[in-house]
């Protein structure tokens, strides 16, 4: 659909030729980012929390000095950070499946332009620096 319209740019020299409306569905998504982070921070702080336990308790791997804790670590940081990713990505598939119901529709609108200033004239040669004059 195409409809003319004064210019909405303060310079005198542009002329929107066509402005072009769309009709587009809104939505908004989640930050999938930020809630994956937050389950690895979440997986990496109850490992920690975890590892501190077990070494207090003086019982398994984590009581058995430096490289026991290290051990125990790396072993409950992979469970409880794949555990909390899993997590994380069923509340991601919950909210997209909430906000799927709430589309709305919407017009976007493009503005085709054009500049009739003489003292920047548009040519279709290559500027200096892309031409071969060796």
């Amino acid at each position: 659909m195409a409809v003319r319209h004064a210019s909405s740019s303060p310079d005198e020299h542009e002329h929107v030729i066509d402005i072009q409306v769309q009709a587009v569905h809104v939505r908004r998504s989640p930050r999938y980012g930020r809630i994956l982070g937050a389950g690895i921070v979440a997986g990496v702080l109850i490992a920690a929390a975890l590892t501190v336990v077990g070494s207090t308790s003086g019982r398994g791997v984590a009581s058995s000095g430096e490289a026991g804790i290290v051990w125990a670590f790396g072993l409950n940081a992979m469970v409880c950070v794949a555990i909390c990713l899993l997590v994380s990505a069923g509340i991601i598939l919950t909210v997209e499946r909430r906000n799927l119901r709430r589309i709305r529709a919407a017009r976007a609108a493009q503005e085709v332009t054009f500049v009739d200033d003489l003292s920047r004239p548009m040519t279709d040669q290559l500027p200096p620096w892309m031409r071969d004059e060796s």
